[in-house]
């Protein structure tokens, strides 16, 4: 069966793919710099090499322990490969909910099933980094978070998009925001955000 980023890929234009793209590719509505849609979609790879405004989510898994759960980035990834990162997450596709793309990131990459009601948002960042010369992100992401029982080798991970995942407390994750060079992908606002979190829990 199909997962949902495949199933919406084959469903994007066949004529784009006959014209020199792939159905492999993905595609991302594109915002303005207040993250309102502009109407427009584009190939993802479009939207990094122009550095245009798009959404992602973030979901944090947090254990009744307090820790909460990063996954090592695929060692193939086209930014930050090998580097610890957000419990899940990723770009939402064209015509795509927030909601909806993070249930389908906690399916997809974790095995996790989980309603809607089980997630909480908590905020949207803003975030403009250039990953290399031709890679630039510019990206909104809606942040949420989820409670679990679940211990880290009860996920089945989706080994094309990370290698691996573990729980840390409050203190190991800051000590890795700590680090130089740091084993985190930069998103220091979203690490702050779910340090506070940790704290009011």
């Amino acid at each position: 069966m199909l997962s949902r980023k495949h199933r919406l890929r084959a469903e994007q234009s066949f004529e784009d793919w006959e014209g020199g793209g792939t159905l492999s590719e993905e595609y991302l509505d594109v915002l303005d710099s207040v993250g309102r849609p502009t109407g427009r979609t584009k190939l993802r790879r479009e939207v990094h090499r122009d550095g245009d405004w798009h959404r992602a989510v973030h979901i944090w898994i947090i254990n009744h322990r307090r820790e909460v759960l990063l996954q090592k980035r695929a060692a193939d990834k086209d930014s930050w490969p090998n580097r610890w990162d957000i419990s899940c997450g990723g770009h939402l596709v064209a015509g795509e909910d927030s909601l909806t793309g993070a249930l389908c990131e906690l399916k997809e990459e974790l095995g996790l099933c989980v309603s809607k009601d089980d997630l909480y948002y908590l905020t949207t960042t803003q975030s403009s980094t250039r990953v290399a010369k031709d890679f630039i992100n510019n990206s909104f992401y809606d942040l949420f978070w989820l409670q679990t029982n679940c211990e880290s080798s009860d996920f089945r991970l989706q080994t094309s998009e990370l290698s691996e995942v573990k729980f840390v407390s409050a203190v190991e994750l800051q000590a890795m925001l700590n680090e130089r060079p740091s084993p985190l992908v930069p998103h220091t606002e979203a690490y702050q955000i779910v340090l506070k979190l940790l704290a009011e829990l």
